[in-house]
This record gives structure tokens, sequence and C-alpha cells, in this order.
């Protein structure tokens, strides 16, 4: 009788060593050219290779109880790999020919127990998942929303509409006892601001939805900033030409009505910065009896602003911040990327006018639109209904910083 491998650490493998045993002794029996003590003496040589391979085999099942620590039960799984690995190495002709007396020295090459740090990228520790995928990374929100800025309420039906003061004639006078008394009149004309629509859609496979882990959330998410951001820059520059909202630009003070007022030419050449340039947004607008509120600008011009110094290193700009938020004569300064970086807003947000809301941000799903149901599509649909009511366009100044500077500078 031959005797067996010492496989105590692999049980798992006895049965394959049995199967070898038969085969050489029928091998033996059928009369190969090779004697039952040759046969054993080789048998016995393979045994002390398995012996040698115990401490890979201790290996492998420390292995196997570090990954139970995790939460994974996978001892039989690695076990059975072992075992093909072995039976893999003997199906090969170096096995053959080490059976056959043809080589002196048989190497299972592929069995190979991995050193535990070796498992995960980069070394990887805690917990080990299967297909681990983090939540689909939002865009970048604005910190600030030209809305903000601004007075909202609701609104029903399709138009704000108010009766707007085009003109005029007389104003009150002081009389003499007897006299006639001055006459006055005003010019109204009926003004209307329709509520505008900013809408947008994406159309995704069924599939994608179902495979990207919190892709659901994640449109839910982007559409609206991607529609705030439109309704940023409607409020700023809109043409106010149906679809598009009057913006605050319209009808607002530009560095055309600084001409022939104080501040023109008030500094002298080069001497100028962008806090005179807000300076004089701020003083127009008090001119004209508007209390201004709000101040918005690119954050790089605040920035530069506020790093602006003399030709003594000193800084130039006053600015004192309120729960960090910047501020200049008390006045806020908002910064937002919607703001074209090089020009300002200077305004009085209580007489400027007012964001009604028809129809909040919404974002709906459908599945029947277009080929969807064919193509296993799904339409993600966001929008918004809103129209931007114009009080006083002129409680407004907006420039850029160059073309307000070429005014308050003396030539």
């Amino acid at each position: 009788m031959f005797n067996l491998p010492k496989t105590e650490k692999m049980e798992d493998i006895k049965t394959q060593l049995e199967t070898i045993k038969k085969d050489l002794d029928g091998a033996i029996n059928a009369g190969v050219d090779a004697s039952k003590e040759f046969t054993q003496e080789k048998l016995d040589a393979f045994n002390e290779v398995l012996e040698k391979s115990n401490s890979s085999i201790a290996n492998l099942e420390a292995r196997v109880a570090e990954l139970k620590g995790h939460g994974m039960d996978d001892k039989d799984a690695v076990a059975k790999t072992t075992q093909e690995a072995l039976m893999k190495a003997m199906d090969t002709d170096e096995f053959r020919s080490f059976t056959k007396k043809e080589s002196s020295r048989f190497n299972i090459k592929d069995l190979r127990i991995k050193a535990a740090a070796d498992m995960t990228t980069g070394g990887q520790t805690g917990q080990i998942v299967d297909n681990a995928y983090l939540p689909i990374l939002p865009e970048v929100e604005r910190k600030f929303r030209v809305r903000n800025a601004l007075r909202v309420g609701s609104m029903g039906g399709d138009a704000v509409q108010f009766p707007d003061v085009t003109g005029g004639e007389g104003v009150p006078d002081a009389i003499a006892e007897g006299g006639p008394k001055p006459q006055m009149d005003k010019d109204f004309a009926l003004v209307t601001y329709p509520a505008e629509t900013i809408p947008g859609y994406m159309r995704i496979s069924n599939q994608m939805l179902s495979d990207f882990q919190g892709l659901s959330s994640y449109l839910a998410y982007e559409l609206p900033r991607q529609i705030y951001n439109t309704e940023d820059t409607q409020l700023l520059t809109g043409n106010g030409s149906s679809p598009n909202l009057y913006g605050l630009s319209n009808g607002a003070l530009t560095d055309a009505d600084l001409a022939s007022t104080y501040f023109d030419g008030a500094i002298a050449n080069g001497k100028s910065n962008k806090f005179d340039c807000l300076l004089a947004g701020v003083g127009i607008l008090k001119a004209r009896d508007y209390a201004p509120d709000a101040i918005l600008m690119n954050p790089q011009d605040v920035a530069t602003l506020a790093y602006a110094r003399d030709d003594n290193g000193q800084y130039t700009a006053p600015i004192i911040f309120v729960d960090n938020v910047p501020t200049i004569f008390g006045l806020p300064i908002s910064e937002s990327t919607a703001v074209s970086a090089g020009s300002f807003f200077v305004m009085d947000s209580q007489n400027v006018g007012q964001l009604f809301q028809r129809e909040g941000l919404s974002v709906r799903f459908f599945e029947q639109d277009g080929d969807n149901v064919t193509e296993n599509k799904t339409t993600v649909r966001a929008e918004m209904r809103e129209a931007f009511a114009k009080f006083h366009s002129d409680a407004c100044f907006t420039d850029t910083f160059a073309n307000v500077t070429a005014v308050i500078e003396a030539s």
C-alpha cells in the first residue's frame, strides 16, 4: 500500500490524492515502466513539497479568517479554488514527466497564496465591500442666487399688471392769499409682465437609472441647479422680450447717468479703484432718493477690491465683514458668478421690482414621451414659471468698472 501524503491541513485535497494513487496503481498493473518503489519515492517527494507548502496553507486559512471577520463567508470558495489550482498543476506535462522518471523535480507553480496586504489597491484597510460605489457627486452649487436679493411673491393668472406713471405736468407751489392754485396731472400706462417658463429636460435609459446608484436623486438636484442658473442670467440681463424676463439691467442707470454730475471727473487720473466705482453707483441712486441696500459682484472682483492698495502698500478699500459677509457703507456685497467679471450692480431692492412665482420649480419623471416605451427610456423634466415686475427701473445702477472709471476720473 502507498502512504498517502500528509495533508492534515488540506482535507479538501485528500480525495484528489486518493484518485492519483488509484491511477498510479493502475499504471503499474498495466506495465508502465515504473516500479512500485520508485513511484512511492516520488510520492514521498511530492509529500515533502506539500509539507513545505503548509505555511502557505496557513496563510490562506488566516486570510479566510480575516475575510470572515469582515463579514464574508468565503472559506469554502477559497478552499475550492486552492484544490482546483492543485489539480490543474497535476494535470500538466511536468507532473506526468515527474511520475515517469523523466524529471526529478515537480513544482506547484499555480498554488500561490496572496499576501493580505495585496488584496486591495493601495493597501486599503477597514471594511471590504463588493462593488462599492459612492453616490454621484453633484455639481457645485452657487452660494448666492439673484432672487435672494429681491422681494419674492406669488401670482395668479398668466401676468402681473399695474398702472405705471409715465409722466405728468404741474407741481405744488406756495401761493398768496386768493391766488390761483397750480393744477397737476399724471400720465399712466398699463404695464404687463407675463409669466415666462424656464424649462429643461433629459432623456435617460431605464437601464442607466437602475444601474447607477443615486442617479434619480442626482437628476433631481442637477436639473434645478441649471434652471436656477438660467434664472440668475434672466434676472440680471433678460431683455424683456418674451420669453425672456425683464432683467435688472433694462432701464437701469449706467455710466452715462454719471456724466455732468458731481461724480464726473471727481477723482484724479489714475487714482480711482473699484471701491470708487461702487461709491459712484451708490451716490447716484441716493441722489434720486433711493436707498440702495444690495451690491452684486463677481467673486474675482470682490477679491481684487479687497487687496487694492495705495503706493505705500496700505489697503484702500474699507471692507468690513459682518457675519462673514463683506460690506461697504453698510451695504452687503453679494458674490455670484452670474455677474460677469468686471461689472457690478447696485440697487434698492425694495423699489426696483418684485419676482412673482406662478409655478414653483418642479422635477418630474415621465415614461410616456416620444419613443421612450419602445426604447426603454425615461424623460426627466424640470421647469418653473415666473414673472419679474420692474417697479422702478432706475432703482438699479449697473455698468463695468472700466466704463465708470473713465467717467469719474479727470481726463
